[in-house]
């Protein structure tokens, strides 16, 4: 099935139709439509995620093909086949790309991994974090990185004032935290070229809540399309 993002309209160094035939031969692309929780199999194993203190002094900001990111060292997630692979990246689109029962959101927050465990150097991993535009909403992970020092593609690079933790996502969230959530797992690709598709998703099954300014401020710098497919996928739980 061709990729829902496979159109002569984007460009990330390919030209016209190039994009789109890097693409058009998967069949399980992502982004994706999620279903309800009611909706989705209960998985028969747990991930790991094991996320640690990113030292203000091995993390930056970056204005990367087209993307706002965040690069560091920012820990480890651990698949249900005992797979490791190391937190290097942090993508922030909005709109989000992946919607939820046809639901749109205003932010998603996407963690890239790439596998630490021998004969696991092709797979990637995602965990993927969406977010709901609600007036004064705080989370303190994004108070912590000040947001108005975005990069963008006149500044591409700056370094960060404080030590930044993932953790910090769900500080604000009664009842979760980076060791106990619900997510929803399947296997995907890369949301641009060259769309490999040993990408494992794990993404939370409750959005969380941002406020209008920060979502707005990530907004003028870039703007991602929202497409949607309907793949097979397991519901998870750490």
């Amino acid at each position: 099935m061709p990729s829902p993002y496979c159109n002569e309209n984007w460009d990330y160094g390919c030209q016209g139709r190039e994009w789109e035939c890097k693409c058009n031969e998967g069949s399980m692309q992502s982004p994706i439509d999620l279903p309800k929780v009611a909706l989705a199999t209960e998985a028969t194993g747990a991930a790991m995620f094991d996320y640690k203190r990113s030292p203000k002094e091995k993390t930056r900001f970056v204005w990367e093909e087209g993307k706002v990111k965040m690069k560091g060292v920012f820990g480890t997630l651990t698949d249900t086949d005992m797979a490791e692979y190391e937190a290097f990246e942090i993508q922030f689109h909005t709109p989000a790309e992946h919607t939820l029962n046809g639901k749109s959101f205003d932010l998603e927050l996407q963690i890239h991994h790439r596998p630490l465990t021998e004969g696991d150097f092709a797979k990637k991993a995602v965990l993927s974090i969406l977010f709901d535009k609600v007036p004064g909403a705080s989370n303190k992970f994004f108070e912590k990185i000040d947001i108005t020092m975005l990069p963008d593609k006149f500044r591409k690079e700056r370094d960060l004032d404080e030590d930044v933790v993932i953790a910090d996502i769900f500080e604000d969230v009664a009842g979760m935290s980076i060791t106990h959530f619900d997510y929803f797992y399947y296997h995907g690709s890369q949301t641009a070229p060259p769309c490999d598709e040993q990408v494992q998703w794990f993404i939370v099954a409750e959005p969380l809540q941002l406020g209008n300014t920060v979502i707005d401020m990530v907004r003028d710098v870039i703007n991602i399309k929202v497409s949607t497919i309907n793949p097979s996928f397991v519901l998870g739980f750490s």
